[in-house]
């Protein structure tokens, strides 16, 4: 070989090396553009749900109650000692209660409130009703209230509560009660801790 073969050689492979560098290098930048596309994503996914979770209601069944309220609409509810889930009164509606008479649930709000809110059962779900307090405090927001039934006893059912976040945005949550029992627990957006 003469040296003008072995220097067209050299420029070639550095011409070749120099054209796979750029391709490898090409393509390492686009991976962690993407990377941080990606994590720029999960991060603002994130903060959506932290924010989506911060701005839901969170009802809990309230450890006492007054056995008289004011509603909004108008009105007072007079709470039957039988038919109130209360911790003190009962966990349970007793043995005997019979079907159709209204079960209430008091219940306290640990998460973000809210404008006007709007309760439906779910497929195959008895009929419930929120009723606002008009002294509503985070402490005491509100009653769930429903027909026993006793054929769906301890029956574990989903419902959801529409709502308009104080913020204006229209909001749907998801909770699970327990027929005739005080047990109440938001199902989503799923609670993190016990604040939100």
């Amino acid at each position: 070989m003469n040296g003008d073969t072995i220097a067209l050689i050299c420029v070639a492979f550095v011409g070749w090396a120099g054209a796979v560098y750029n391709w490898v290098r090409f393509f390492i930048e686009q991976r962690e553009k993407r990377a941080e596309r990606t994590a720029k994503e999960t991060a603002e996914a994130e903060l959506a749900n932290h924010r989506r979770r911060a701005q839901a209601t969170n009802f809990i069944p309230v450890v006492e109650t007054h056995t008289t309220v004011r509603v909004a609409g108008g009105g007072e509810i007079h709470y039957g000692d039988a038919g109130l889930l209360c911790f003190g009164v009962s966990d349970e509606v007793p043995v005997d209660y019979s079907a159709g008479l209204p079960v209430y649930l008091p219940v306290a709000n640990l998460g973000g409130g809210w404008l006007e809110s709007v309760v439906h059962a779910t497929a195959g779900s008895h009929s419930i009703h929120f009723l606002a307090y008009i002294d509503a405090t985070r402490e005491l927001a509100g009653v769930f209230s429903y027909a026993f039934e006793p054929a769906r006893r301890g029956t574990c059912e989903r419902f959801t509560v529409d709502y308009i976040a104080l913020n204006g945005t229209p909001r749907r949550d998801e909770y699970e009660m327990c027929h005739g029992r005080r047990d109440l627990r938001r199902v989503d957006p799923p609670v993190l801790t016990a604040s939100v």
